[in-house]
């Protein structure tokens, strides 16, 4: 079996399982986008709160939640991976903690085209280099055949996200086909209604 299904507060738990030594986690959705951004906000948050630097990378190209956080006309990931923005230039606050937030910038890019560039890891590794953990919200498009390949290349965890049951067909699916492509043991998270508290819309500490 892929992964062990938790909830958010045993994920949160487990937070120095996932990454004991720091490194780069990413969240991937198999439905609802906006709960792989409510899983890492309220994870980003609770490391914070531990005195660790942490750092979130919204990688999200569909929906982009987490670069809500900040202004609408910064620059961010896209601008980098064009070289228009230097990295310190795209790293803010969130608000509600000590972590930091990475957003997705402003030109518009699919997935495919963003794991698919040739500066991403060289981006991802510079901001591990400067940050304990580098949690990505990559959502539902990472899923992708043509995507997935690429992402054991700038992460080494990764937790799925869904709405339904563990041993749903599609989500057993999902988390054999990330293991196929380099995860060892995907974690398989079912958020319950508290990680909504998580999410931008709701601006609350998770």
């Amino acid at each position: 079996q892929a992964g062990a299904a938790v909830g958010v507060g045993v994920l949160l738990a487990r937070r120095d399982a996932i990454l004991p030594n720091g490194g780069v986690a990413l969240s991937v959705s198999l439905d609802a986008d906006v709960t792989a951004t409510g899983v890492t906000l309220a994870l980003a948050r609770r490391i914070a709160a531990d005195g660790r630097k942490v750092v979130m990378l919204d990688m999200n190209a569909a929906a982009p939640r987490l670069s809500t956080m900040v202004r609408k006309d910064t620059p961010g990931l896209t601008e980098v991976l064009s070289r228009k923005a230097r990295l310190a230039e795209i790293l803010h606050r969130d608000p509600r903690s000590r972590a930091h937030i990475a957003p997705f910038g402003r030109a518009a890019r699919d997935a495919q085209s963003i794991l698919s560039d040739r500066r991403l890891p060289g981006v991802v590794k510079a901001l591990s280099q400067t940050s304990e953990i580098v949690l990505i919200a990559a959502g539902h498009g990472a899923l992708a055949p043509q995507t997935a390949m690429a992402l054991p290349m700038i992460a080494s965890a990764c937790v799925l996200v869904c709405e339904t049951n563990a041993s749903d067909g599609a989500v057993v699916a999902a988390a054999q086909f990330l293991e196929r492509v380099g995860f060892a043991m995907p974690l398989v998270m079912i958020p319950r209604r508290d990680v909504a508290e998580g999410t931008p819309e709701h601006r609350s500490d998770a």
